[in-house]
């Protein structure tokens, strides 16, 4: 470790001595990182693996995200799980309005037997300057493409990676989503084609944006295979890592309905329930609800992500894909085939069924389909273990409806979340079960109450998720607990005080960024060491012109810090800088950084007064190797994300009747 902290030494003696460039220190520096990640002896003093348990198959989830009915982001959807609540509700006056459409009688031709939905908010919400898109471009833009942009930042800022950390990496996107049908509303009202309308609702583009903006060199995919998408996209990103293309990757899935032909066609085809409720395994079971959603995962393989000190919710113990076939129609179930995959998976992974304490199922409510599911799911665990009524089963969309091309991520977040606290929630609307259901002598429960999650002999919780698309394509997935973290300090030596930084595009998204740290803090502060989060704020963050920082030297400190500053936002206790970003050159500004990293030889005080020049230097647009400040061992945490602008762009009657493309209306002032 001596020889790792005497390189970073040298490295900025070389820039001090202008030997080299800060732009080729930072490259060194990067390089060297990599080479001491394979070299560092803190695999069981960051995290602790069962005993002769290291499967080079095993791959982390180190950061996720995710909007679902009645939830802006996943700690509201956890609220909404464990408090049993529907977050369904009548179809919104404005998505579209439901006198003449909604028609209780199912054989009224263009209407829907349906009036009943989980909906998203704000779905008419953008940030465009964020990412460099111009007004007229984000209102020409599927929703889905712009909800993608910002939930995929944020399930990257939660892994604790800036910006400047994935250019140009290995980072594959792999995407579930279904053509949307903006463009339907752009064509009905008569928004002349362009570019951005081609760009703007061409599903391939909704993967390629983030590639595009953050000069990620993976696959990017995006991929219909109706229900399934989004668990068969985290197949492939899973595949992708394993075999080398991608050293990490996005993936998950998005759905947004912009109109009623879903409802129109699902209500021709007799596919959803009248009383617009999912009643999975119900005897009173009679369709789906239709549901919209969008939830990002970050994956990374669990021995890098263990190395370098990831943030980890959980580990995919084994994954899978495959096709129904010809079956008794083109959308008819097969439990044969489902049979069939769930068994390949727990041979070709050794995964033992009778460890698995709780399945999220593909469970959409409706007579056919569940038995069939729970049919191959009791066979298929049958093989490995006779033991009876000791697995939960349940089903998300019982909570916020079946969000088609989102349902598998949404029952994977779901699954995360309910690992990450050992509970497991419960799933609604079942009273009596499907009478073609003989759960007495399967492995299975439906799980109808807030419970703890307990096991045997202390074993890993593990659970599995599944999502079949009409199409024939089912996919499959069993995810184990995240390895258990060693509650050490992650360096002997600590440092009186610690730099926090925090920086946006405008000065108004700066308090609010604050503001959502400090409710952050209240709640999960101290389950933290203040090294870990000034290492996260300043390594594991993009930087943007608005900054303010301060020095803090504990929680509590750093508690009344951020409560002062929230006091006096308005007077002149903070000084937002709004100057360009530069990169200092000058030898003193390194020897500086020199001192502090070295900081264990200097007087406190002396220390604090160095590091608060340094702050300064931060709030002023300097931006420096962060990570020589650090002593080897900080981790990446999962911190509040950006808090986009709210701008609206949609489409909008005007005074004559006539649909029209809104100027952008923020919630937050546009400079600083």
């Amino acid at each position: 470790m001596e020889n790792i902290r005497t390189n970073k030494r040298e490295i900025l003696e070389m820039i001090k001595n202008r030997q080299i460039t800060p732009e080729e220190g930072m490259q060194l520096y990067k390089s060297l990182n990599n080479k001491s990640d394979l070299s560092r002896e803190n695999d069981l003093t960051l995290y602790k693996k069962t005993p002769d348990r290291k499967n080079l198959l095993d791959i982390a989830i180190i950061g996720m995200s995710g909007k679902f009915p009645g939830a802006g982001n996943v700690d509201e959807y956890w609220q909404n799980l464990i408090n049993g609540k529907s977050s369904i509700s009548e179809i919104p006056a404005e998505r579209w309005d439901i006198s003449g459409f909604y028609d209780p009688d199912p054989n009224r031709p263009d209407t829907s037997y349906s009036k009943w939905g989980g909906f998203l908010t704000d779905i008419d919400k953008f940030d465009p300057s964020f990412f460099n898109i111009t007004p007229k471009e984000a209102e020409l833009m599927d929703p889905q493409q712009r909800l993608f942009l910002q939930e995929t930042w944020k399930a990257i800022e939660d892994t604790g990676y800036s910006d400047e950390d994935m250019k140009n990496k290995n980072c594959g996107v792999f995407v579930g989503c279904g053509t949307g049908d903006y463009s339907i509303k752009l064509k009905e009202n008569n928004i002349p084609s362009d570019v951005y309308t081609f760009t703007g609702n061409t599903i391939s583009i909704l993967a390629a944006r983030i590639s595009y903006f953050l000069n990620l060199k993976g696959p990017s995919i995006a991929l219909d295979t109706a229900c399934s998408s989004s668990l068969v996209a985290m197949h492939l990103a899973c595949e992708s890592i394993l075999c080398g293309t991608s050293e990490l990757a996005i993936a998950g899935g998005i759905q947004i309905i912009n109109t009623p032909y879903f409802y129109i066609q699902a209500s021709r085809a007799g596919m959803l329930s009248p009383k617009g409720l999912c009643s999975t395994f119900s005897s009173d079971a009679d369709g789906i609800v239709p549901g919209e959603g969008i939830g990002i995962v970050v994956l990374k393989p669990l021995d890098a992500a263990i190395k370098d000190g990831n943030h980890i919710y959980a580990v995919i113990k084994g994954s899978g894909i495959n096709q129904d076939g010809k079956t008794n129609g083109i959308t008819a179930p097969s439990s044969p085939a489902q049979q069939k995959l769930l068994c390949e998976i727990y041979e070709k992974y050794s995964i033992h069924p009778g460890d698995i304490g709780y399945v999220e199922t593909h469970g959409t409510g409706t007579q056919l389909g569940d038995p069939i599911e729970i049919e191959a799911l009791s066979v298929a665990f049958g093989k490995f273990t006779e033991k009876k009524q000791y697995c939960a089963v349940g089903s998300a969309k019982t909570n916020i409806g079946h969000s088609l091309t989102a349902a598998g991520i949404a029952g994977l977040i779901k699954v995360l979340l309910c690992l990450k606290y050992k509970k497991i929630v419960p799933s609604l609307n079942f009273h009596h079960p499907n009478k073609h259901i003989d759960f007495t002598n399967s492995p299975f429960y439906v799980n109808t109450e807030l419970k703890e999650w307990k096991t045997e002999n202390n074993k890993p919780r593990m659970a599995a998720v599944s999502s079949f698309g009409f199409s024939g394509t089912n996919s499959h997935v069993v995810i184990e607990e995240a390895p258990v973290g060693n509650a050490t300090l992650s360096s002997e030596y600590l440092p009186p005080a610690f730099l926090m930084a925090f920086s946006a595009q405008n000065r108004a998204t700066l308090i609010e960024r604050i503001k959502d740290f400090s409710e952050w803090l209240k709640l999960r502060g101290n389950e933290h060491f203040i090294n870990d989060i000034s290492f996260t704020l300043l390594v594991g963050r993009s930087h943007f012109p608005c900054r303010y920082g301060f020095i803090a030297e504990d929680i509590d400190d750093l508690k009344r810090q951020v409560e002062l500053t929230l006091r006096n936002k308005d007077k002149d206790l903070i000084v937002f800088n709004t100057h360009n970003q530069i990169v200092s050159s000058d030898s003193w500004v390194y020897k500086l950084l020199e001192e502090l990293q070295t900081g264990n030889t200097l007087p406190p005080e002396s220390y604090k007064e160095k590091l608060d020049k340094l702050c300064s230097l931060y709030i002023q647009g300097y931006d420096l190797q962060w990570g020589l400040l650090y002593a080897d061992g900080c981790k990446r945490i999962s911190l509040p994300t950006y808090p986009f602008a709210r701008e609206r762009y949609w489409l909008e009657a005007n005074t004559t009747g006539q649909m029209e493309l809104t100027g952008s209306k923020a919630e937050y002032p546009a400079g600083p």
